[in-house]
């Protein structure tokens, strides 16, 4: 087989597995886990709840600490965020996080964005309705701070061809579509690191619509034009790319 065609269905091969990685987006958990969200809530203390939390964290993609006396609550819950927040206003910054606060219904509550972690924290109560007490209990969860950890790159991906950023996943296997001896398939967080990073290689390796050819003839496969990179690599979303190894 030419090796033009196999470019070609290498290429149509990482359109369709940027397709499913974006479907499979809502499958995605929050890379906070049970264990750390009960180690980091259990030993608060909240300003007129004297007991310890009741947990719940049987869903996989949300858990839930509640404080309670008597009939006031407070509520701690921690969602993967399968999409951004809705925001019923506009949101401002908390300490560098979207965040919102509303009054309703006799519940204050505070939601703050996580991306970072694909989550999302909320923060209600019937008694502490005052923003700046629970943003104050926000920070004490200590969930805002916890920053992801990159995973290692296979050796088959060459240093100076791996993209920066916070790799979430890479997975290597054979590549059925094109008879390639490697398929890298790489998911990474978007931001000003990982944007860089993909025009510096495309100005030197040369972009070719969707996808750049190394020397070494590995194809690096991307869902998107560079000139419109801000569209699709947008900041904090999971970005996959695809690596095709001869």
């Amino acid at each position: 087989m030419k090796k033009s065609t196999l470019l070609v269905l290498a290429v149509l091969a990482g359109l369709l597995l940027t397709a499913t990685a974006k479907a499979q987006e809502y499958e995605r958990k929050s890379m906070i886990t049970p264990e750390q969200f009960v180690e980091k809530v259990r030993g608060m203390n909240i300003p007129g709840f004297s007991g310890r939390p009741e947990f719940e964290t049987d869903e996989e993609d949300e858990f839930q600490a509640a404080f309670l006396q008597g009939n006031d609550v407070l509520l701690i819950t921690l969602e993967a965020r399968h999409r951004p927040p809705t925001w019923s206003a506009s949101p401002y910054k908390l300490d560098g996080k979207d965040a919102e606060y509303v009054s309703m219904g006799g519940m204050g509550t505070l939601v703050v964005d996580l991306p970072e972690t694909y989550s999302v924290l909320t923060i209600g109560s019937n008694k502490i309705k005052d923003k700046a007490t629970l943003e104050q209990i926000a920070r004490q969860t200590g969930l805002m701070q916890i920053a992801p950890v990159s995973v290692a790159w296979p050796a088959s991906v060459p240093e100076e061809y791996r993209l920066k950023g916070v790799l979430l996943e890479a997975s290597q296997g054979p590549d059925h579509y094109a008879g390639l001896k490697y398929m890298v398939s790489a998911s990474i967080i978007s931001g000003s690191q990982l944007k860089e990073s993909l025009i510096a290689l495309a100005n030197k390796y040369g972009d070719e619509g969707g996808f750049m050819r190394f020397p070494n003839g590995i194809i690096l496969n991307y869902s998107g034009e560079i000139e419109n990179i801000d569209e699709w690599c947008r900041e904090n979303d999971v970005v996959s790319f695809t690596y095709y190894i001869p």
